[in-house]
Formats: structure tokens, sequence, C-alpha cells
């Protein structure tokens, strides 16, 4: 079964990589994401998470400094936080990528989201919840949830054409 859905999900990441090609292409990249979701390879709240919000906290490290900033939306906005890391790590999955198959680098998918009209801004320290993937549910330690806190890249979900509910 795992490996029957590996092999659907490369198939699709093969033909979406294809039509990902420059930064008005991105709606492939979003159909990738939106069937990932569809299929529970990727999880809510652990490794993307949807919230409606008037106000976004921005955490950045800027000259040896953590800082903040408040962006304040014109009305609230159903956003779409995505786990950075994960992002990367399902990107560059060994098992994704055929032989001899040129993937486009991370840093020029990263580029073409950060300028992209659904982009709003990367933030610091956002907390997602740990999941253990061979349960489905999250990990705790003494009864404690665990948290991880990470870079999370933040969208309006609107404009990515996704289907995806809110979490708050």
């Amino acid at each position: 079964m795992k490996i029957e859905k590996e092999n659907v999900v490369k198939e699709v990441i093969e033909y979406i990589g294809r039509c990902i090609s420059t930064d008005e292409n991105l709606s492939g990249f979003w159909k990738l994401i939106e069937y990932l979701v569809q299929t529970k390879t990727l999880v809510q709240n652990c490794d993307y998470k949807v919230l409606l919000k008037e106000t976004i906290i921005r955490r950045f490290f800027q000259n040896g400094v953590w800082m903040t900033e408040e962006i304040v939306l014109d009305q609230p906005c159903k956003l779409l936080y995505f786990n950075q890391n994960q992002l990367v790590l399902f990107y560059k999955a060994k098992f994704l990528i055929q032989p001899g198959e040129k993937r486009m680098p991370i840093s020029t998918l990263k580029f073409y989201l950060h300028h992209s009209p659904e982009f709003v801004c990367e933030t610091k320290k956002e907390s997602f919840q740990k999941i253990d993937y061979r349960t489905g549910k999250q990990e705790n330690d003494l009864g404690l949830k665990k948290r991880t806190s990470t870079t999370a890249l933040i969208f309006y979900l609107d404009s990515t054409g996704l289907h995806l509910g809110t979490t708050n």
C-alpha cells in the first residue's frame, strides 16, 4: 500500500515538476500541494495550517537581534502557513526523483514562491505540531503535546486556488 502511494505521489510530482518552470506557472505547484493534502501526505497543523487572521506577527533575525513586525491586513483573510522545513524535505525526497531527473533547485523554487502574488511574508519561530507519522497523532511527552518552532512561508489562501479549511 505504501509503495503504491509513493508511486502515485512520484508520478504526480514528476508531472507537476515539468509544469513549474517560471513564477507565473506556480499553479502546478499548488495543484501538487492540494493533491498531497488530499492524500494525507501533508498533515494539517504539522506541515501546514490555515488561519483566519486580521494581523500577522512576523518574526525575523536582523543585525544579530530578533525583531517582530505586525502586518495589518485590510480585512480578515484566510492565510496558509507552510512549514518551510517540510517543503524542503518533501521537495528533495529521494524516492520522488527519477534517476537522471534534474529537479529545479530548491533556491529557485523558494525564489518563485517569495515573488509570487500569493506570498505575504516569511516568519521565524512559527509553531507547528509534531506528528508521529506512523500513528498520525501528535507526539507527547509525559502528557505534554510536542510542538516544533520553525520558519513558515505565509500565503493568501484564496490566491493559491487551494480548498482547505481553517484550523482556528
